[in-house]
């Protein structure tokens, strides 16, 4: 028996989801980004790639505004005593650099772009939500 996804004709979406549940904390990453999404597709980005895997881990979104890459960390808390920002921790960063040089070597076509590092973090606290 093969592995069951979301576009199985067998299951309708509701015995999909449970079948595979979501966790809460990852609901609130997938919103966190796809916040993070709207908001940069706002302000003239394009997107060029989005939970780009590797071994080292993944780049939540890769967007383009014109000759310049984006490799964008999206950060979601609700109410910790953190901000989302401190979640961004020296062994990440490392390995983002490294995801990032190898999603670089297999679009070569981007090599020759700038680009820089960006994290997007929401805050969301007793009902108040901030963006960073």
């Amino acid at each position: 028996m093969g592995r069951l996804s979301r576009g199985d004709a067998r299951f309708t979406p509701s015995e999909v989801e449970v079948l595979s549940p979501v966790s809460t904390r990852q609901r609130v990453g997938r919103e966190g980004e796809d916040e993070a999404l709207l908001f940069f597709l706002e302000q003239g980005y394009a997107l060029t790639d989005r939970n780009w895997r590797c071994r080292y881990g993944e780049i939540d979104l890769i967007m383009q505004k014109e000759e310049t890459l984006h490799f964008i960390e999206v950060k979601s808390r609700r109410s910790s005593f953190e901000h989302p920002l401190e979640a961004i921790r020296d062994q990440k960063r490392v390995r983002m650099a490294r995801a990032i040089d190898l999603w670089l070597q297999r679009h070569p076509e981007w090599v020759t772009h700038p680009y820089q590092v960006d994290a997007y973090c929401i805050w969301q606290e007793q009902g108040q939500k901030r963006t960073a």
